[in-house]
């Protein structure tokens, strides 16, 4: 069985889609299915040569779904793919239908916006109220909730694993870029904050980042308090060697709540507002604010001297958030994608 993946990432689409995509298809591949990777443009292909998938570039525009419908349906021909998945916060349902009407189509739905005529539909991850009996069951397969966060094989069930001692180090992250120099702004702050003195700071700087040059500036400066990581492969290690980390919304507080680590939150985009305060809400994480509406710098460094200050409230929470996810979300998609499969076949 061949599976096609639409999904694409930029210095505007968090990577997290991206991400998440080839964790769903390494399992996948593991089940011995053929998968490649259809994007709009060339960007961020290297993770999938990386990873050995082979993917296409539509040369399409990736705020304009719609108007690559002939070229997409005319490459899943000729491919003769069995299956699309679909991550992307641009596909519209007359997209998704007229995909759907030629092969089963799965959608990953993260805003629960409308109904979506699709064979299989993932989302629900934090409550969103998806409007459960709009959905046909003998149409449209729901995979709902936290089961069905589909992390990268490093985060499975990493609470049968022996936990790293951790450091004094702090693990920022924005995800794939950093559009409003976050990461910078914290460093100065946190290294001028006095009750953090004895802290390492472990940046993660992704591959779209706009502002590594300074980054790598600060860390000249700063050499025994900072150190960058790009291309990490080991995230979970890193993650779970830190006593705190501060995260920008998306896929990443999936992996810190995974990785059993007490996180400050804040959002950078729509899409990560109402996930970030729902974890919030449920004493997840620390959600501090939106960085294009708040003075979040400030706010992430009072509450990681808070957090800090008690190591014994670290522990409880850690433990709180590493029962949440375990894991084996892709793995869960994946078999339920080939079921899906299977299904029609007897069905036919």
């Amino acid at each position: 069985m061949k599976i096609a993946i639409r999904v694409d990432a930029n210095e505007i689409i968090a990577t997290g889609h991206l991400m998440r995509c080839t964790a769903i298809a390494a399992e996948l591949k593991k089940l011995k299915q053929e998968v490649i990777f259809i994007l709009a443009c060339d960007q961020k292909t290297k993770l999938l040569e990386h990873l050995d998938f082979p993917f296409y570039s539509l040369k399409s525009h990736w705020q304009h779904l719609d108007q690559e419908l002939p070229e997409l349906k005319n490459l899943l021909r000729k491919e003769h793919c069995d299956l699309l998945l679909v991550d992307h916060y641009h596909a519209s349902s007359f997209y998704l239908a007229s995909l759907n009407a030629l092969l089963p189509t799965i959608y990953i739905d993260d805003l629960s916006k409308e109904i979506y005529y699709v064979a299989m539909l993932i989302g629900d991850l934090y409550e969103t109220n998806i409007n459960k009996e709009g959905y046909d069951p003998h149409k449209t397969k729901l995979c709902l909730g936290f089961s069905y966060v589909p992390l990268r094989e490093q985060f499975k069930n990493l609470d049968h694993l022996k936990i790293c001692e951790r450091s004094k180090q702090i693990l920022i992250s924005t995800g794939g870029t950093d559009r409003f120099n976050i990461k910078s702004q914290l460093i100065k702050e946190l290294l001028q904050c006095n009750a953090l003195k004895d802290y390492k700071l472990l940046v993660i700087v992704g591959a779209l980042d706009q502002n590594k040059d300074q980054l790598r500036q600060l860390q000249d400066q700063n050499l025994d308090r900072i150190e960058l990581f790009e291309n990490i492969y080991n995230m979970a290690e890193l993650m779970r060697s830190c006593q705190i980390a501060i995260s920008a919304g998306g896929t990443t507080l999936y992996e810190l709540c995974a990785s059993g680590v007490p996180t400050i939150s804040f959002s950078i985009a729509d899409n990560q507002v109402a996930f970030a305060k729902w974890l919030d809400q449920k004493k997840f994480v620390h959600y501090v604010g939106d960085v294009r509406s708040d003075n979040i710098i400030s706010l992430c460094v009072t509450q990681a001297q808070k957090m800090l200050s008690n190591l014994t409230d670290l522990d409880v929470q850690s433990e709180k958030i590493s029962n949440k996810i375990d894991g084996n979300g892709a793995i869960r998609i994946a078999k339920a994608m080939l079921q899906l499969k299977s299904n029609e076949i007897s069905n036919s």
